[in-house]
């Protein structure tokens, strides 16, 4: 069945509410910007870790050379595609950005205030997306020449390890400018690997989700296929408790002011609550569930902690971004459901859209 909604048609609106919403923004009053931003960002980190999730799932699988990683590179691929869109998204962003690190102009730090000055952001946040976006095409060129192999050929696996590399670093970068500049006196040497691992939960959530067509998922070639993805989300549950238990332990272990500062803003009770929630469904939950090969193996199992893994990434990254924002102000409010449903829509729109253009995942050569 064809899609009704064309790919290049929701990019358009994307573009067009990028454009709309940045104007908006650089028009709004001080105070109305201060009660977007925190959810803006919130819920754009959470979409990023989604898109650059997909991107980085396809680079580990592809210099591992993983025949899971040929099988599944079209929906990747594609949706990695996305990188400018979400670039472009992040525009609202930068207008306010005097109003979004306001806390950084606060410190005589000469060093903070250059490489947060609205000139120089703008820059840097350019050539980001603009690496991502030609990595992302360079990839892509790589792989279509080799896309009848049932191997992952050379050329290809050094790309992929050029765009990985590529990808750490930039992302890195990233975490500073998306998150620890939130709070200017905390510092966090694992802030980018948080984010990776964050990033490869979504975009093996993702690719559960969209990636599968529940009817075809117990034919046996995709079976193999779907129960290497449950190995995977194990791993990924594993490598996120490691990272963010290693953070909090050195925190208060070592007894850094600097580093408590971020748990002492998520004391209130609605952060709480969203932290024990956190813990629960995207930790305890998969983790002991995930220990079954059963459930490993199970589609319902499966696509329930895949959702779940979403909407507690969204919860993750409200968490990790509004209340360094919103000091001494109400945790939620109702404009952040005004910021939420629309965005949300948008990008959900594109990754079913990209489900229904894509051939499903390869099955060839899969398990005798």
């Amino acid at each position: 069945m064809k899609n009704k909604i064309p790919l290049w048609v929701l990019v358009s609106v994307a573009i067009v509410l990028s454009i709309v919403t940045t104007l908006v923004f650089h028009n709004v009053s001080e105070e109305t910007a201060r009660d977007i931003l925190p959810s803006y960002l919130g819920i754009w980190f959470f979409w990023s870790q989604v898109i650059f999730g997909s991107y980085l799932l396809l680079l580990i699988l592809l210099v591992t050379g993983s025949q899971l990683g040929l099988r599944l590179r079209a929906r990747f691929l594609h949706i990695s595609m996305l990188i400018p869109v979400l670039g472009l998204t992040f525009l609202p962003l930068l207008t306010r950005s005097p109003i979004l690190y306001s806390r950084v102009f606060l410190t005589d730090n000469q060093a903070q205030l250059f490489y947060f000055s609205p000139g120089v952001l703008w820059i840097r946040t350019a050539l980001m997306f603009s690496v991502w976006t030609a990595s992302v095409v360079w990839l892509r060129r790589t792989a279509v020449k080799s896309v009848d192999s049932e191997k992952v050929s050379k050329s290809l696996r050094v790309s992929a390890a050029f765009c990985l590399g590529i990808h750490v670093l930039l992302s890195s970068l990233g975490s500073v400018d998306w998150v620890m500049a939130l709070e200017p006196k905390w510092r966090s040497s694992s802030l980018g690997f948080i984010i990776l691992s964050l990033q490869i939960l979504s975009g093996i959530a993702i690719a559960i989700l969209v990636s599968f067509h529940p009817r075809q998922i117990y034919k046996r070639g995709e079976s193999v296929v779907f129960s290497s993805m449950g190995g995977l989300l194990q791993a990924a549950v594993i490598f996120f408790v490691y990272l963010a238990f290693c953070q909090y332990l050195l925190a208060w272990y070592g007894n850094l002011p600097e580093r408590g500062i971020w748990y002492i803003r998520r004391e209130g009770p609605v952060w709480q609550t969203m932290g024990w929630i956190i813990f629960l469904s995207q930790i305890v939950i998969p983790f002991f569930t995930l220990l079954s090969k059963r459930s490993r193996q199970s589609v319902n199992a499966l696509r329930i902690l895949a959702s779940t893994t979403l909407v507690n990434g969204l919860l993750a990254s409200l968490w990790m971004t509004v209340p360094s924002l919103r000091i001494n102000a109400p945790a939620l409010r109702m404009s952040d459901l005004g910021v939420l449903l629309p965005y949300s829509a948008l990008w959900m729109g594109l990754m079913l859209t990209i489900t229904h253009i894509t051939p499903p995942p390869t099955t060839k050569g899969v398990g005798a």
